[in-house]
């Protein structure tokens, strides 16, 4: 693909003049798009979404998320919806929220489920998309808690979004390690820089799909706060409503509860002992209880369990 500073080279090496080489990038960059968007990055249906959903569960342990934003991408680090009309000057937030993906989704025009149960509860929560601090919370997007003055289940429910969060950054950062010329700006009309963002993408899930390259690894258990804040623009203050904030403590207590504690996926090992709170308020602990203690807290957030990592 075009590397930086490749759309002046083909013009000196084949003494083609620069219009003919965008025209040439323009067109080649539709013809990819038109052929494989239909089989490697189709608007998913109702059983597909459900399927999206069950891989965030078991890679990342957040039910019911069908993708996480800027663009939509699954658990596979594969976009699934793309919107590419904005100019970057703009924020996060305000791109979504005047782009026809986002209207679309907060419509319900696309075949999304309808809320399902949170695993081993009765309670039901609606289908969402993970998104950073500065998108407004609402019922079906979801959103960190803000960092000051966080307790416990607060700190555990952000590791969670920022775990899979990890997702869409891997695979933009997979992106511009194949594709050079995103690694520059674009010295081209806003059209052909549509089609070359477009076709990148698709080419990028064909990729993926062919020959399942991973260039992240599957290693998610590590806290990242460069996650915690992505985006520089902030968005506008909007007052989230009850249901969104009653949705959100809800994922919150889950992920704390003995049936929501982190789990990795194949792990074999019996559920280690979750501490009460009156357990916790206990004034006096042995060496053991605090190593204890200590072994479990940090398997709760990461998920790692070989003993061999600490010492008494």
């Amino acid at each position: 693909m075009l590397l930086p500073g490749s759309f002046a080279s083909p013009g000196f090496q084949f003494r083609t003049g620069k219009t003919t080489v965008h025209n040439i990038v323009k067109e080649t960059s539709n013809a990819v798009w038109e052929v494989l968007q239909p089989q490697y990055m189709p608007v998913p249906d109702h059983q597909q979404w459900k399927e999206i959903a069950r891989a965030f569960f078991e890679k990342c342990n957040v039910p019911n998320c069908i993708g996480i934003l800027m663009a939509i991408a699954d658990a596979k680090r594969c976009f699934t919806l793309i919107d590419v009309r904005a100019y970057g000057r703009k924020s996060d937030s305000a791109v979504f929220s005047n782009s026809s993906m986002c209207r679309s989704f907060l419509s319900g025009h696309l075949d999304i489920p309808q809320p399902s149960e949170i695993p081993t509860t009765d309670i039901k929560i609606p289908f969402h998309l993970i998104v950073d601090t500065t998108f407004p919370l609402k019922p079906n997007i979801m959103r960190p808690y803000p960092r000051k003055d966080l307790d416990y289940s607060r700190k555990v429910f952000n590791y969670r979004m920022s775990r899979a969060r990890r997702n869409v950054e891997c695979a933009f950062g997979m992106l511009t390690q194949k594709f050079g010329v995103l690694k520059t700006s674009m010295e081209t009309s806003t059209e052909v820089s549509e089609a070359i963002a477009k076709s990148i993408c698709v080419l990028h899930n064909f990729i993926h799909h062919k020959y399942s390259m991973n260039f992240c690894g599957d290693n998610d258990d590590a806290i990242d706060d460069h996650h915690q804040n992505m985006s520089l623009s902030p968005a506008k203050s909007t007052r989230p409503t009850a249901e969104a904030l009653s949705i959100r403590d809800t994922l919150r207590e889950y992920f704390v509860s003995p049936g929501g504690s982190c789990r990795v996926a194949g792990q074999k090992h019996p559920r280690m002992h979750i501490f009460t709170a009156e357990e916790m308020a206990k004034p006096v602990y042995t060496l053991s209880t605090l190593y204890n203690y200590i072994k479990i807290t940090v398997h709760k957030i990461t998920g790692i369990t070989n003993s061999t990592s600490f010492s008494h």
